[in-house]
């Protein structure tokens, strides 16, 4: 920015005053988006969000449950195993209020349903877990499922992933950005997208006042950058970052409107289960905002409940026979 601004006038001298405002703001926008996706929490998987969420779902061991448990442990040997049955208890139960409280679930439980179709993935990477819930059977995808994170020792959220890097578990991941040292998780996707969009936009509009300078003949646009390497290594520069932004950010439109991370675009879905119909609705859950405007603010997202996230929208639903 600041090789820009020295050598700007060399390139637009007739309009440097708007140039320098126009880019100013770009960048100025990019900086505080850097800055945010820096320092905001991915959101970490922690033991009292973990408390949280069972609060949410309102989750209600049932009654036989610590019988039947009991009688596990004392056929078992060790701490390790009780441990292993009340967790296992818990998935059970977690996944099963996952289901009484989808939307889908809460429409159709009533109807008369199909077999199960083809509108769940056959991928063995996304197999699916079966449960019987008053007499309707839901077919629940690996992403909508709690599991248990055997690398933090504690119950993984759907839609959470664990991080090698970080070492723990981040809710709604879609990558570690080794560029910010940090992982671009639930609170900080939309101040990455927006770093994405002002940067690609303040270099394109460097390319495009080179471009005003720059004559069309190949032969003295070589000459002229030998003789003025500073502005050579700016135009670049810009070239460079522009399409790394822009291939970035169209990738990263892919999965606003899909409603999707880099993790879940690598499993075959035929239906997402937390998918809108509307691309709208998509990209303001991806990006946590209630309005269009707030899309383009570098402002920290809204708080929601997790437990209301991880609610899936479409599941695959059949009567027990």
């Amino acid at each position: 920015m600041i090789t820009l601004i020295i050598f700007l006038p060399n390139v637009s001298q007739q309009y440097y005053p708007l140039h320098l405002f126009t880019l100013s703001i770009l960048y100025g926008l990019a900086a505080i988006s850097l800055i945010q996706t820096f320092i905001t929490d991915p959101g970490k998987v922690t033991t009292d969000l973990i408390e949280q969420i069972k609060l949410n779902l309102k989750l209600e061991i049932p009654q036989n449950a610590d019988e039947s448990t009991e009688n596990l442990e004392m056929s078992s040997s060790g701490d390790s195993h009780r441990e292993l049955n009340r967790n296992r208890l818990l998935i059970f139960e977690l996944n099963r209020q996952i289901v009484l409280q989808s939307e889908h679930y809460q429409q159709n439980a009533g109807k008369d349903l199909q077999a199960f179709n083809s509108t769940h993935s056959t991928n063995t990477q996304n197999n699916s877990m079966v449960l019987d819930t008053q007499g309707v059977e839901a077919r629940l995808p690996v992403v909508s499922q709690f599991k248990y994170c055997e690398s933090c020792d504690q119950l993984q959220p759907p839609r959470a992933y664990h991080c090698e890097v970080c070492n723990c578990c981040i809710l709604r991941i879609d990558h570690h950005c080794f560029w910010m040292g940090n992982c671009i998780g639930l609170y900080n996707f939309k101040n990455f997208n927006l770093y994405l969009l002002y940067m690609s936009n303040a270099c394109g509009y460097v390319i495009l006042m080179m471009t005003n300078f720059f004559t069309i003949d190949a032969l003295e646009l070589i000459e002229m950058m030998f003789y003025s390497l500073n502005l050579t290594a700016v135009t670049f520069l810009s070239f460079g970052i522009y399409f790394c932004c822009v291939i970035m950010l169209l990738i990263n439109i892919k999965l606003l409107i899909s409603n999707q991370t880099g993790y879940e675009l690598q499993l075959d879905f035929k239906v997402h289960p937390y998918k809108y119909k509307g691309c709208l609705a998509n990209i303001k859950e991806m990006l946590l905002v209630e309005s269009i405007w707030e899309m383009f603010v570098p402002l920290r997202p809204l708080q929601r409940e997790y437990s209301e996230i991880i609610i899936p929208r479409n599941l695959p639903l059949a009567t027990t026979n």
